[in-house]
């Protein structure tokens, strides 16, 4: 199965292969088999979907009780029922006269709390007709179809090395080991963990600089250092223990390599969004909740001591040293003592803070505050300015990303394209395009860089655009964050490939 081109099925009787295109499921995640039926099933963004003698037949919730939700896992169990996972649900279908017949098993349904309550992305059918089922965040069960109940649980826990690596897990599959069944799953950077002989055992490269590969956030502190926020923790680098090795890119000098995560400090989450040093030997952290590192200490602060709720999704320092953050519900400015928060009820057109930048060319206190469909904020002596499509010619209303070029404009990132703004009026970069903007950076002589979700990263030289994608070596098209440091260097983070590290010779 392909994320795009369909599938194709090998006849290893006659050696001959054939070609089923599944444009109506989208992207593929998950295949099963049932040999004895000649069937196969194909789980995806639409539904899931039964090809049988070169028929296709789509379940969605359309004409089925599925959810509308992708299908993530699919098994088939010895006696030919399937069983696949969407949203937060595992399903069993089976065949009675001829009609297809469907149940649905999760949290609130069956009668044992160890069922996992998030999205499942693993299923797997063991030989005593049990099934292992997960969910993202590694919430694992062994459930038994004839009690309904889980017969034995897992679940991850940062503060413990009991076995299970972190998630987000990806798969799970059954093996024959040689004490019997072993359970594998696997992740999205964390390596895998195998259960046999009632134990678990981790399994992951010790010496791997990042601790999850989407790289989401990127700052460089005052002290050469450059920290990055990833679906694992936060990593701090030396850029001088990087060696240049030709085309096969960088080596690291892993013992430069700092990690935190929750397992080995006070971090207050591993599902860091956005950091950003303050100047002063400190990092601030932004996740559910905020964070606070001087180099020795860890602090953190939720709604509880008056942060705006939901994710932080944006920070800034303001020129009289008061922190910005930007989150899902609302505004928050730190004093040092006290948070000040504003949301729609004092004046917000929108509660969705999604970019925040401080204006470094005025000689006022000037922060900039983007927002998820009420367009551009310019914050000035407690005075809130709106500017939006109708009125500055943005090219959305959506706000993904801010930076500020050296004569003074804004490049404005929308999730319909970029716009350079300035005097009031935006025009947009024609050469990007209508496309999701997620990441800007500029660097010396009128250089910038912009990261896009879908069509990797485009690079102004000071005199024309250039574009970078997976063809061009990028791991990934959809980039997440991008960092100019002080030597010049690029940094690119991606959404699932890691990170770049790119020098113009």
């Amino acid at each position: 199965g392909y994320a795009d081109q369909g599938l194709d099925i090998f006849d290893a009787n006659a050696a001959e292969w054939s070609y089923i295109g599944l444009d109506e499921i989208g992207p593929i995640h998950a295949l099963t088999a049932d040999d004895a039926l000649a069937q196969v099933w194909v789980g995806g963004d639409a539904g899931v979907a039964l090809v049988e003698d070169g028929d296709v037949t789509l379940y969605s919730s359309q004409n089925s009780p599925l959810p509308d939700a992708s299908v993530e896992a699919l098994t088939t169990d010895a006696d030919g029922s399937i069983w696949l996972t969407a949203a937060n649900s595992l399903w069993r279908v089976t065949s009675v006269d001829g009609e297809r017949e469907w149940q649905e098993f999760n949290a609130d349904s069956v009668a044992d709390s160890a069922f996992p309550d998030g999205p499942l992305t693993g299923v797997a059918a063991a030989s005593d007709g049990t099934l292992w089922v997960a969910s993202a965040d590694v919430q694992i069960c062994q459930f038994d179809p004839q009690t309904e109940r889980c017969i034995r649980d897992a679940t991850y826990n940062p503060r413990q090395q009991n076995g299970l690596v972190q998630g987000p897990l990806t798969s799970l599959s059954i093996w024959q080991g040689q004490s019997g069944e072993e359970l594998y799953y696997t992740t999205a950077g964390s390596g895998f963990s195998r259960f046999a002989a009632d134990r678990w055992q981790a399994f992951a490269l010790a010496d791997e600089p990042l601790l999850g590969d989407q790289v989401r956030s990127m700052a460089q502190a005052e002290n050469g250092m450059i920290w990055l926020a990833s679906n694992g923790g936060v990593q701090q680098i030396d850029p001088s223990a990087l060696a240049t090795i030709g085309q096969n890119g960088t080596r690291t000098d892993v013992s430069a390599v700092q990690r935190f995560a929750q397992i080995n400090s006070d971090l207050f989450s591993n599902d860091i969004r956005v950091l950003l040093p303050d100047g002063k030997g400190g990092i601030w952290f932004g996740a559910d909740g905020a964070g606070y590192y001087d180099g020795a200490t860890w602090s953190s602060y939720s709604t509880v001591d008056g942060l705006a709720g939901g994710i932080i999704q944006a920070m800034t320092i303001d020129k009289a040293q008061r922190v910005w953050f930007g989150a899902e519900q609302g505004l928050s400015i730190f004093n040092g003592d006290a948070f000040f928060s504003l949301t729609e009820a004092e004046g917000l057109p929108n509660n969705q803070i999604t970019a925040l930048l401080t204006d470094r060319s005025s000689p006022g206190n000037i922060v900039w505050i983007g927002t998820g469909g009420g367009g551009l904020l310019r914050f000035d002596k407690n005075q809130i300015q709106v500017y939006n499509r109708s009125n500055a010619n943005l090219p959305s209303n959506t706000i993904t990303a801010l930076a500020q070029d050296a004569d003074g404009s804004l490049l404005v990132g929308t999730d319909s394209g970029v716009a350079r703004f300035s005097n009031e009026r935006a025009t947009s970069i024609r050469p990007i395009g209508v496309t999701q903007i997620t990441a800007i950076a500029v660097g010396e002589n009128g250089s910038a860089w912009i990261g896009t979700a879908d069509n990797g990263i485009y690079h102004f030289n000071g005199l024309a655009w250039e574009q970078f994608t997976s063809q061009d070596n990028l791991p990934t098209q959809h980039v997440t964050s991008i960092l100019v440091d002080q030597d010049g260097g690029v940094w690119i983070g991606c959404a699932n490939g890691g990170l770049v590290h790119y020098l113009d010779e």
